[in-house]
């Protein structure tokens, strides 16, 4: 047997060509010798294993779930509407629905073609369409996020301005009357306007650790992808696989389950719990992944 220098893959000792990538097997290794690159065999085992394929289900299923559950609630919501008022309505939610199941959609297709090309038992090379498919959404996602984030941040800015220049004293006033209606104790436009501001400050403080956390986590995952395909094109990593987007998402997946299991409906959110069991899933296939560079990467 040969091992191909480029890529790791094991040939057979009349082979003149590697079966996985094509080098030259001219100067290749006999089969005892240590895999140069052994990342990408880890990155191929883990991208072929049952916890793999499993995760991918479930995320396939997932998405499929909230299509239809999407479609179905519109029909609930316009149901009271006649003619084409209700069809107009419920014309224009399915495509922003649609719209919306894009980047899911996508991301679904890409983890699809990551584990068959993972999985392939001919020695072929692992495609990189997947990965490329993946942080391509990602990307987009971070885009749309930070925009969002911006936005949010600004608009809380200006309402605390608002706050402080006086120009809504006259607010404060008549929701001081209304209180002072219901409650013993007299309350001024002061203390109105003093709460407010309070409250307004925590909110934006907790959208803007929210979204800082959001855009860390989406440009942590957008790198973890595309340095998951460097090791595809050349068996190497420069660093290793994020551990805040494996602890980020087992600390979501776990929230998630307990809101679950604990929700005060008496029925079980089905897309919460499987988006809770995605993510602690996830989490553990990066752990595992994690695992495996400590054993080649200082």
């Amino acid at each position: 047997m040969k091992i191909c220098n480029n890529c790791g893959c094991q040939n057979a000792d009349e082979d003149q060509f590697c079966r996985q990538c094509g080098a030259s097997l001219s100067n290749g290794q006999p089969a005892g010798a240590q895999n140069p690159y052994p990342l990408l065999q880890a990155l191929k085992q883990k991208g072929a294993s049952s916890l793999f394929l499993v995760t991918v289900i479930l995320y396939t299923a997932n998405l499929i779930w909230s299509i239809i559950t999407s479609f179905t609630n519109q029909t609930l919501t316009y149901y009271g509407l006649s003619g084409m008022s209700a069809q107009n309505a419920m014309s224009y939610s399915s495509v922003i629905s649609l719209v919306g199941a894009i980047p899911g959609i996508l991301i679904c297709i890409g983890l699809w073609k990551i584990y068959t090309s993972c999985k392939k038992k001919d020695n072929s090379p692992i495609e990189t369409g997947g990965f490329s498919l993946v942080r391509g959404v990602l990307v987009f996602e971070l885009v749309v996020i930070s925009i969002c984030a911006v936005i949010l941040i600004l608009g809380g800015v200006l309402i605390t301005l608002g706050l402080f220049d006086g120009s809504i004293s006259g607010t404060w006033d008549v929701i001081s009357y209304y209180l002072n209606m219901i409650l013993p104790r007299q309350i001024t436009s002061g203390d109105v306007s003093q709460a407010a501001t309070i409250i307004v400050i925590w909110i934006w403080v907790v959208i803007l650790v929210g979204s800082v956390l959001s855009i860390l986590f989406y440009a942590k995952a957008a790198g973890m992808v595309k340095q998951a395909r460097k090791i595809v094109i050349d068996g190497t990593a420069a660093k290793r696989t994020s551990l805040f987007v494996a602890v980020i998402l087992m600390i979501g997946g776990v929230a998630s389950l307990i809101g679950t299991v604990f929700n005060l409906s008496n029925t079980i959110n089905i897309a919460a719990l499987i988006s809770g069991i995605l993510n602690i899933l996830f989490s553990v296939l990066i752990f595992s992944f994690r695992g495996e560079e400590n054993k080649y990467l200082s």
